[in-house]
């Protein structure tokens, strides 16, 4: 698990993928629902918009399950 994490944590440090995450926010926040003229290319919006949204906040969810994981070693030292 440890490899994991530090697999991670060298992935955003490194500025590709600050890159990536800065044109995928872009993209993100350009997708716009006035566009959508009819049900299906709202429902394709809505789609499109949560798998970003899932992409940008995976680097929280994984400092989040870094900061558990120290809090879960602390109580475990205490």
């Amino acid at each position: 698990m440890d490899q994991i994490i530090n697999n991670y944590v060298s992935l955003f440090e490194h500025p590709g993928w600050v890159q990536f995450m800065q044109e995928t926010e872009v993209h993100f926040n350009s997708l716009n629902y006035d566009n959508c003229k009819d049900f299906e290319a709202f429902i394709a919006m809505r789609s499109a918009r949560e798998q970003l949204a899932r992409v940008l906040g995976f680097q929280q969810a994984v400092e989040n399950h870094i900061e558990q994981l120290a809090e879960e070693a602390n109580d475990d030292t205490v």
